[in-house]
């Protein structure tokens, strides 16, 4: 082969330092290891140096791989060549030299310019594996070389001057290097690793499996390059029976190099990147296709979504699928990002902003970031626009240099523009002088070459924000083609377009350059704006161009405020709903555009500052507003100490201010101590929006100068407002936060200096609520280890303080009942020698413990301990008091402890108790004569069981509301009297009591269980009793076990059950949460839902037909009896309209498989065209999450189905009116979807 010799001969001739240099990038091509280090080679110029080895790279597992060259010649029977060779095989051994042990030396590889023979070959092998058995040794001589290199023309091409091909067939190394070489500043590399895309991974690698040809669609910059090459090399590991070669792009035809370098020996996979920039290139790749080859050929296609369909048409002969790849989610961006060594967290959120998704784009930032080491280099990225833009602004102004540009601007401002706004078109037109068939004539064009959308001709946008925020840039800034005043005068009703234009243009163009444009348009347009706006209209700009005007907009704010009256009474409520708060914000409030000025100029923000305070003194009710906006709009972020803190510092100085001005009770104060609790904190959670996404961070405060300065003015003002703000004060140091990480506690130790030295020095200490808001802090600095003086845990007591520690519950983790066994101890120790006033005093002070502490106990169980104590000690004194407890206080008593207690104690009196209980019966909320009969010992009963049951009736089920334990209490009397009497005497009661006395009651379904055997002869009153109890309490048999046995008894009862359960039903919405699928598995289930149907019909409400689908919801296994059931209806009622409206909203949204089956069985049944139409056969009444055009699609493709269906009904003539029918409804509804996509287009804005 002549291009062999031709190869071996260049490489006889060569330099050894370009022969070096040449194998080393050879060698990375094979074995594409991360780094490889040429130690022999000099850095910069084409020379070598002595070292061992000449170079090395290290393989994934740690091990190295030493190469050696030498283009010395073998001269006659000279040794001289071997032994040369021999020796650099030896030095890579030599651990002096090399510095690395031999156990690390996987791999030998020599490369010369001669031929070894078999016996050199071995001996070469042999001397590597005396030194590490693991170590290959690999030799390339000429031959080698020169066959080697035929894959890779580039590089025979670079160095050896010899020209095979065209170069336009490229290994991945080669086609990387080429992609990323090219001479475009800012060129985004794709040789990074890839991130993402996983589940895309998985099917476009299923695609290529299944097909020859793979479709890579998408937007520019989504990172389709980057993704083909991980595909492809995914698919030639996986199968590596084909090889990888890519197609560059040098403008000649692919033709020699195809035929001269591609025998058919093997499979080939090939990437065409950009087909829509090389279709020639394609074409001849799917020649191969069309060829009668041995082996087999993919190709894999990048393609711009733009050209999509010209590049999918070319493909109509060939097997092809494809994958549309959209923008990159911000966690992923993030991760690219990181990929490039950069990981300060504000970097990373600015490249964000400005990417969008766009991996490109993100990419060229980050190579502009780590050129010049700078954020700030991404505040003005116009550069970058330019050089991503550069190609579509050319070919946008080659489309129609005259009016391309101007309507591309108008609609990148307005977002969406259709032939339907009759009205704002008319203005945009007028406006910007541009005719209406103009207008969108040059749209037509630009959607030919993708740069606009046209959804049915009728509607235009830019669906790539990037390019529409360029677009706005070049447009209104830049070239000036048309006046942005323009906009501001005559459309600053579209308030949210000025936003979606202006926020994306500061992210991404110099601030102070956009800033100072739109002053000047602005200033010169300002006096006439005032003289004829109204004030709705002025406030509508400074919400806009605030920033851009801010000593103009705080003056007409200025003016405003001044202006409205001044009320009487200023009475401040700075409690809010957080809710209500976070729907109230809109940005044409004059409190939410003043603190806006946060970020400007001191003078400007202490102006705003003091306009806010101004408006609220004459609007004290929006005094809560304001305190939402401080706390929100002022609080720290994760980029403060930037800044120095300067607008938490400016906030605080200002009300310190004031307070020291204004006086220690002015409003300033009230101010200042409704927010200081949130800038105490050390852990702050932060949330930003950008666009339609929410991002929250959490982040802990640096313990700084600035934060400790700050903190430090605040401790000291709460000092000094103690006297007039006690309670205020000492909540704050019940609600400050412990600190979580080490930083916070650093943070906390400097707080600690002035809290304890300072601020609680000149608390009351006889206050309980001091006691206990100091303990809280110091019990946070002991969690935290910071020590202090126990003096303060000392001095911060008091006899209330140490009584509320005794009944609270402070448990070790180690033993629990131990504890609680020593606390109940300590509690019975306490109340030893008690009487009654002392007992009297105690509840007092725990009621007063209970209404002053922050944190709220529940000490109702010790109490209980303490009152069950008494009975113990003295059953008198235990009598007496607890009928005083349960008068006089309202604690949720245990009543077993406390009713045990006393038969314990007195096993053969029970009545002293009951008459106790008896003369309290209405007092505590409490149901402590029914505990009473429930707790009550069997002894008792056994002696006094007539006269227990009698006053149980009389009184208990006469007077109390709450029966749950009735049936236990029933049961207890069982062995002495007839259940069956117990079960019907109290239905009897109770039946009176629900239908004479109106009075709502609560019985355990335990008891309905039981008695149901015992109420044949009463069977009405004890279903009106359950219904009752079910409509009163919800979720009461929850699993309709009562329900199942009255209906199994009686079916009819089925109908009583809704008449009184739900008489006042309105919709299918008031059956929410009854499962009644039960009855399908009743043996007469029929006959249940034939009369709940009849009933159902009879009703007079809304949609009454629909009620029907509470039995049809949640079918599962019987699906199939549900399913025959409604063929039977339709059998039996085809000639009724309304009941078969009925059946067919059932169909239409639980048995929706078989309706067209039912469909034709009624037809069959019942042909009359105008009943047909009369069915309703699609759900009334359905939920979207997302898109609807899946749904409306859904609806056209089902009227489809019916259509089909009908059409094969015999005999055909009777059912031409039913066919014209469901054309016209198909007909409707692909109206309404084409009204739905063009609404989805119209608000859809893809970032």
């Amino acid at each position: 082969m002549a291009i062999i010799s031709r190869i071996e001969n260049a490489l006889l001739q060569i330099d050894g330092a370009l022969f070096q240099e040449l194998c080393n990038r050879y060698l990375y091509y094979i074995y594409n290891p991360n780094s490889i280090n040429p130690v022999g080679s000099v850095i910069g110029k084409e020379k070598t140096r002595k070292g061992t080895p000449d170079t090395f790279f290290v393989n994934p597992e740690g091990k190295f791989t030493f190469i050696e060259y030498t283009t010395k010649e073998r001269l006659g029977n000279s040794k001289s060549f071997f032994k040369k060779i021999k020796d650099d095989v030896l030095k890579c051994f030599d651990e002096e030299k090399t510095r690395i042990k031999p156990d690390d030396i996987s791999k030998v590889i020599i490369c010369h310019t001669d031929k070894l023979t078999a016996a050199e070959v071995k001996e070469l092998i042999n001397i590597c594996y005396s030194y590490n058995w693991q170590c290959v040794f690999e030799q390339y001589g000429i031959s080698d070389l020169a066959y080697g290199l035929l894959n890779y023309p580039g590089l025979i091409e670079t160095y050896l001057d010899i020209k095979i091909g065209t170069g336009q067939l490229m290994t991945p190394s080669e086609f990387i290097d080429y992609y990323e070489n090219r001479e475009l500043k800012l060129t985004t590399p794709i040789s990074n690793q890839f991130l993402g895309r996983e589940e895309e991974l998985k099917q476009g690698l299923k695609k290529l499996c299944e097909n020859n040809i793979l479709i890579i669609s998408g937007k520019s910059g989504v990172g389709k390059s980057r993704y083909a090459l991980e595909i492809c090399n995914l698919f030639s590991n996986s199968d590596p029976s084909y090889k990888f070669l890519c197609i560059g792009n040098k403008g000649i035809s692919l033709y020699e190099d195809i035929h001269a370098l591609l025998p058919d020996s093997q499979n080939y996979l090939f990437l065409v990147d950009d087909a829509n920039r090389i279709a020639s290139h394609l074409d001849i790749l799917l020649y191969l296709l069309k060829e009668k080859r041995k082996h087999q050929v993919k190709i894999v296609i990048t393609v711009r979504d733009y050209a999509f369909n010209k590049i999918n048409d070319r493909l109509f002969e060939f097997k092809s699928e494809n994958i549309l790849l959209h923008n990159l989610k911000d966690e992923v961006i993030t991760d690219i990002i990181k990929s490039f060594g950069i990981g300060n967290t504000f970097y990373i959120e600015k490249i964000i902003n400005i990417s969008r998704g766009n991996a490109r784009i993100a990419v060229m930032c980050v190579i502009l970031v780590k050129h010049n080491q700078s954020l700030d280099s991404l505040d003005n990225i116009s550069q970058l626009y330019e050089i991503y833009f550069s190609d579509s602004y050319n070919q946008i102004k080659e489309t129609d240099s005259k009016n391309a540009l101007k309507v591309l601007g108008v609609i990148s401002f307005f977002r969406t523009i259709s032939k339907d706004n009759i009205d704002t078109n008319v203005r945009i037109f007028s406006v910007f002088k541009i005719e209406e068939e103009i207008f969108w004539e040059t749209c037509y064009k630009l959607n030919e070459k993708e740069f606009v959308d046209l959804f049915d001709n009728q509607v235009v946008k830019i669906s790539d924000q990037i390019l529409s925020t360029y677009l706005f840039y070049k447009v209104f800034f830049d070239s000036k083609i048309l006046d942005f005043v323009n906009l501001v005068r005559y459309f600053i009703d579209f308030e949210a377009n000025f936003y979606d234009s202006i926020e994306p243009l500061i992210s991404a163009f110099d601030y102070n350059n956009i800033q100072n444009e739109l002053k000047a348009i602005l200033m010169d347009y300002w006096p006439n704006l005032k003289q004829k706006a109204n004030h709705e209209t002025m406030m509508k700009v400074i919400s806009i161009f605030w920033f851009c005007c801010e000593v103009q907009s705080l003056s007409y704010l200025k003016e405003y405020i001044d202006g409205l009256p001044t009320v009487e009474s200023e009475r401040y409520i700075l409690d809010y709903d957080q809710n209500k708060m976070s729907l109230k914000i809109h940005r044409k409030d004059p409190l939410t555009i003043l603190s806006q000025f946060k970020i400007t100029s001191d003078n400007l923000f202490l102006s705003s500052l003091e306009l806010m305070f101004s408006y609220i003194k004459k609007k004290p009710h929006e005094a809560g507003y304001l305190v939402y906006l401080l706390k929100e709009n002022y609080n720290f972020e994760k980029e403060n100490f930037l800044y120095g803190d300067y607008i938490q510092h400016s906030l605080f100085d200002f009300l310190i201010d004031h307070i020291s001005k204004e006086g220690f009770q002015s409003v300033f104060s009230q101010f200042f101590l409704a927010i200081a609790p949130t800038f105490l904190k050390t852990h702050i959670t932060s949330i930003k929006s950008s666009g339609t996404k929410f991002k929250i961070y959490n982040f802990c405060l640096p313990a700084s100068q600035s934060i400790k300065e700050l903190r430090a003015k605040i401790w000291n003002t709460i000092h000094q407002l103690y006297l007039y703000y006690k309670d205020q004060i000492y909540h704050i140091l019940m609600v400050v936060e412990f600190p979580r990480e080490d930083e916070a506690k650093k943070i906390w130790k400097f707080d600690s200096s002035i809290v304890l030295s300072q601020v609680i020095t000149g608390f009351d200490f006889n206050d309980f609520k001091a006691c206990e808001s100091v303990n809280r802090y110091l019990d946070s600095l002991d969690y935290s280890k910071i020590s202090y003086e126990k003096q303060f845990r000392q001095k911060a007591t008091n006899r209330i303080y140490k009584l509320s520690k005794l009944f609270t519950r402070e448990y070790s983790e180690k033993d629990w009942e131990k504890d609680e066994k020593l606390r109940r101890q300590k509690l019975f120790d306490y109340c030893k020698n008690f009487d009654f006033n002392a007992y009297v005093d105690l509840f007092n002070d725990i009621s007063t413990i209970d209404s002053q502490s922050f944190i709220k106990h529940d000490y109702s169980a010790s109490l209980s301990l303490i009152i069950a104590d008494i009975a113990i000690k003295d059953t008198e004194l235990y009598l007496k008091f607890l009928g005083y407890a349960i008068q006089n206080y309202n604690f949720n008593y245990s009543t077993v402890p406390i009713i045990n207690a006393y038969f314990e104690k007195n096993p053969d009196d029970y009545k002293p108790l009951l008459v106790c209980l008896e003369d309290n019966i209405h007092s505590n909320n409490k149901n402590w004569i029914t505990h009473f009969y429930r707790l009550l010992p069997d002894h008792f009963i056994k002696n006094d069981y007539k006269y227990l049951i009698t006053y149980f009736f009389n009184e208990i089920v006469l007077c109390e509301k709450n029966l749950w334990c009735l049936e236990q209490i029933l049961s207890n009397y069982g062995e002495y009297l007839s259940l069956k009497e117990l079960h019907v005497t109290a239905i009897h009661i109770l039946y009176n009591r629900i239908n004479i006395d109106n009075t709502i009651i609560d019985i355990g379904t335990d008891f309905f269980d039981h008695s149901f055997n015992h109420s044949v002869d009463i069977f009405e009153k004890y279903c009106q009793l359950y219904y009752h109890c079910r409509m009163n309490s919800q979720h009461y048999d929850y699993s309709n076990d009562i329900l199942k046995k009255i209906i199994e008894y009686n079916p009819e009862e089925i109908v009583n059950f809704f008449k009184t359960v739900y008489k006042n039903i309105q919709s299918v919405r008031d059956l929410d949460g009854e499962h009644l699928e039960f009855i399908w598995q009743l043996d007469n289930y029929e006959e249940i839902l034939i009369l709940s149907i009849d009933y159902f019909l009879s009703l007079d409400c809304w949609n009454n037909d629909e009620l029907v689908k509470v039995f049809f919801t949640n079918l599962g296994k019987n699906e199939d009896k549900a399913y025959q059931f409604m063929k039977k209806q339709i059998k039996r009622h085809y000639d009724n309209r309304n009941y078969m409206h009925m059946v067919f909203i059932v169909v239409s949204s639980c048995l929706g498989k078989y309706k067209c089956e039912y469909i034709k069985q009624y037809l069959k049944l019942n042909p009359d065209i105008e009943s047909f139409k009369y069915l309703e056969l699609f759900p009334m009444s359905w939920s979207i999450i997302g898109s609807a055009i899946p749904h409306y699609q859904h609806r056209v493709n089902e009227w489809r189905d019916i259509l089909e269906a009908v059409k094969t009904l015999d005999p055909a003539i009777n059912y031409l009116e039913h066919i014209e029918h469901l054309e016209l409804q198909m007909k409707y509804s692909q109206k309404e979807l084409d009204k739905e996509a063009k609404k989805e287009f119209l608000d859809r804005y893809i970032s």
